[in-house]
């Protein structure tokens, strides 16, 4: 992944300008509606309201609920994302990190540092609200 990240920044203003945004899984299940509109904003796209619906759950006329959607998400989906955080060792998180780390940075996400009460705090989100890669091409001047 942060191979294909650096191969977007080097070629940013040839093609990826415009045409490219990153998304993390987290931020869809916490937000799927605002993650939604912002791609369609991102993409000067107008939210259509079958969209809109759908995010909502609304079926179109004549179809049956039961075969609306075309993705669920539950509100196990938030808890399977952070599933880790309170199964595993400390230890074998801090390998996944020090093996990850580069690309955890570039996507916005925390390290814990071997800290087993901020691994076990559910108060603490373990990643930004923006993502530093895309905040990095602005800062650049390249969007």
């Amino acid at each position: 992944m942060l191979v294909n990240l650096d191969h977007v920044h080097s070629e940013w203003s040839n093609w990826f300008k415009n045409r490219y945004t990153l998304v993390r899984y987290e931020d869809i299940i916490s937000n799927l509606s605002k993650e939604v509109f912002e791609i369609y904003q991102y993409f000067d796209l107008p939210m259509v309201d079958i969209i809109s619906n759908w995010l909502k759950g609304i079926p179109p006329p004549g179809m049956k609920k039961d075969r609306m959607y075309a993705m669920v998400i539950s509100s196990g989906d938030t808890a399977t994302a952070e599933k880790w955080r309170f199964r595993d060792k400390p230890s074998l998180v801090s390998v996944f990190e020090e093996a990850c780390s580069p690309l955890m940075e570039t996507i916005g996400y925390y390290s814990v540092n071997g800290s087993e009460n901020l691994q076990h705090n559910k108060s603490v989100p373990l990643q930004t609200a923006d993502i530093p890669f895309l905040r990095g091409l602005s800062v650049q001047g390249l969007v």
